[in-house]
C-alpha cells in the first residue's frame, strides 16, 4: 500500500471543518460522520493543521485534540436537552451556530494571517448552509474575507427546498460528491466542482484469508448476500428481501446479512413493514443483539445462523473494522443498490475490501459494470439474481472482479481525493515552490462564491 505522503505545510495551511456529525456516539448519524472523521484525520496526516467543529457529546471535554485533529464540541448544553442525537432539536443548533461560530472563526483567520497561515474553511451539507453565510458575512465586515477560503459541500439532497443558494454560492465556492449531485444541484441554479468522497488506508488492508475460509465455511452451500445501511425506503431493502425469497423459490439457499439501524421514526415504521413482508414470503428472520461490547464476534453469529438456517439475519450491533471488512469480503455479493445515492460509501468501503458489489445508477461515478461490480437498471429482484447467475457461471469471473475493485478502490484513497480538493480550491501543496504556490493560491477570491454565481447566471440565461 502507497504511504501516506506529506501534501501540506501546517505553517501555511489550516483546515477548519465544519460539520453537525462528528466522531463521537452521539453525533454519528451516517455516511456524514465517516466522512468528516476519516477527512479530517487524512488532512492531519497530510501535513494540515486541522479543526474539526461538530454538534457533539454534551458529557465529553469540549475541546481535545486525536489523530492530530482538534475536536470542537458545540452545542453542548442544547445537546444535554436532547438525547436523541445529533439531529434533536437541530433548528435550535444551527441558531446557536449562527449565533457564536462566526466571530470565533473570524477570530481563528485573524491569528492565521498574522503568522502568514492560509485559513479553508469546509462546511458540510445543509445544517452548515446558514453558519457558513453568516461567517462570510462576519469576515466581510471585519475585512478579513480575502484571507481565507470558504468551501461548501453537498453530501445528500436534503434540506435543499431551505437552502438559499445564491447567497450561499455568493459566499463559497460550492462542491458536491459526485456527477448525480452536480446534475441535481444545476435544478438550483448552481454549478458545483466534483471532489469525491474517499476511504481512508485502514480499508484498504486485506482480509484475512483464515477468516475468510472460516466465514464461508460457517455457511457451506449457502448463497451469501450481506447490505449495509439505514432502514430507509431509499435504500431498497425490499428489493433484497425480494431477492432473498425468489432464491429461496427457485430451490438456492440464500442469506441475507443485515446491519441496519434507525435514523427516524420513519425508519423505523419501513423496518416494521421490512418484518412483515419477510414473514409473508417464508423467511425466517434471526435478529442477534449483543449482549456486551466484546459479545458480537461476526464468525459466531453466521455459526449461529448457519445452525438457525435462517434466511435473514439481522445484526443488530455496531460491525466495524476488520469485522466489516470480512462482512464485505465473505460474502458473495454486498447489496449496494440503493434507489438514490448520492455517493455510495458503503459500497466503494466493500470494493476496497475485495468485494462484488451490486449498486444503483446514480452517484456511484467508481462503478463500471461488469468490469468491477453491477450497476442496476431496475428495482426488480431478477436483475440482481442474474448478476449472480452471470458471475457464476464462469469461476475466473468472481476473481477476476474483486481484484478490479480494489484496484479501483486504491484511487479513491483520501490522499488522492484531497489533492484534487485542494486543486479545487487553488490551496497550496508543501511540495510546490513558493512562487508557484503564490500564483495558484492568487485567484482564491475570484473562485469564491462570486465568480460561481456570475457563471450560474449565464448558464440560467442560455
Amino acid at each position: 500500500m502507497e504511504p501516506q505522503r506529506v501534501i501540506f505545510d501546517e505553517t501555511a495551511i489550516r483546515f477548519v471543518h465544519l460539520s453537525f456529525e462528528g466522531p463521537d456516539a452521539y453525533s454519528h448519524a451516517g455516511g456524514l460522520a465517516i466522512r468528516v472523521t476519516t477527512l479530517a484525520k487524512a488532512l492531519a496526516e497530510a501535513g494540515a493543521l486541522v479543526d474539526l467543529y461538530f454538534v457533539g457529546d454534551p458529557l465529553r471535554a469540549s475541546v481535545e485534540t486525536t489523530d492530530g485533529v482538534t475536536l470542537h464540541r458545540w452545542c453542548q448544553a442544547i445537546s444535554a436537552t436532547a438525547p436523541a442525537g445529533v439531529y434533536d432539536q437541530d433548528e435550535r443548533k444551527i441558531e446557536e451556530l449562527c449565533r457564536w461560530l462566526p466571530q470565533h472563526i473570524a477570530d481563528l483567520v485573524s491569528q492565521d494571517h498574522e503568522v502568514g497561515r492560509r485559513t479553508v474553511v469546509l462546511a458540510e451539507d445543509w445544517h452548515t448552509a446558514w453558519p457558513l453565510i453568516a461567517i462570510h458575512d462576519e469576515l466581510t465586515r471585519r475585512g478579513l474575507r480575502e484571507h481565507v477560503t470558504l468551501a461548501w459541500t453537498a453530501n445528500n439532497r436534503f434540506g435543499f427546498d431551505r437552502i438559499d443558494f445564491t447567497r450561499l454560492a455568493a459566499s463559497a465556492t460550492l462542491l458536491t460528491i459526485s456527477r448525480a449531485m452536480k446534475h441535481l444541484m444545476w435544478l438550483s441554479g448552481v454549478n458545483p466542482l466534483v471532489v469525491p468522497n474517499g476511504i481512508p488506508d485502514a480499508a484498504l488492508t486485506p482480509v484475512s484469508s483464515c477468516a475468510q475460509a472460516e466465514f464461508r465455511r460457517a455457511l457451506d452451500g449457502r448463497v451469501i448476500l450481506a447490505k449495509v445501511g439505514r432502514w430507509d425506503l431509499d435504500k431498497r431493502w425490499k428489493m433484497a428481501l425480494e431477492t432473498v425469497a425468489d432464491l429461496q423459490d427457485r430451490g438456492d439457499a440464500p442469506v441475507l446479512l443485515a446491519r441496519g439501524w434507525n435514523g427516524t421514526a420513519a425508519a423505523s415504521a419501513h423496518y416494521r413493514e421490512l418484518r412483515a413482508y419477510a414473514e409473508e414470503r417464508g423467511l425466517s428472520w434471526m435478529r442477534y443483539e449483543a449482549q456486551s461490547e466484546r459479545d458480537h464476534s461476526l464468525i459466531d453469529v453466521v455459526t449461529l445462523a448457519a445452525e438457525e438456517g435462517a434466511a435473514i439475519v439481522e445484526l443488530a450491533f455496531p460491525v466495524e473494522g476488520a469485522e466489516l471488512q470480512l462482512l464485505y469480503a465473505g460474502s458473495d455479493a454486498v447489496l449496494a443498490n440503493s434507489g438514490f445515492e448520492p455517493f455510495g460509501l458503503v459500497g466503494l468501503e466493500a470494493m476496497a475490501a475485495g468485494s462484488v458489489v451490486v449498486t444503483g445508477s446514480t452517484g456511484e461515478d467508481y462503478i463500471s459494470p461488469f468490469h468491477n461490480g453491477f450497476a442496476l437498471d431496475t428495482d426488480e429482484p431478477l436483475e440482481i439474481i442474474g448478476c449472480l447467475d452471470w458471475l457464476h457461471a464462469n469461476a475466473e469471473r468472481d476473481a477476476t472482479l474483486r481484484r478490479r475493485a480494489k484496484e479501483t478502490a486504491e484511487r479513491y484513497r483520501w490522499m488522492h481525493v484531497i489533492e484534487r480538493l485542494a486543486l479545487a480550491l487553488n490551496v497550496p501543496f508543501a511540495s510546490f515552490t513558493a512562487e508557484r504556490s503564490i500564483r495558484l493560491n492568487a485567484p482564491t477570491v475570484t473562485r469564491s462564491g462570486r465568480r460561481l454565481a456570475r457563471s450560474d447566471e449565464r448558464s440560467r440565461a442560455a
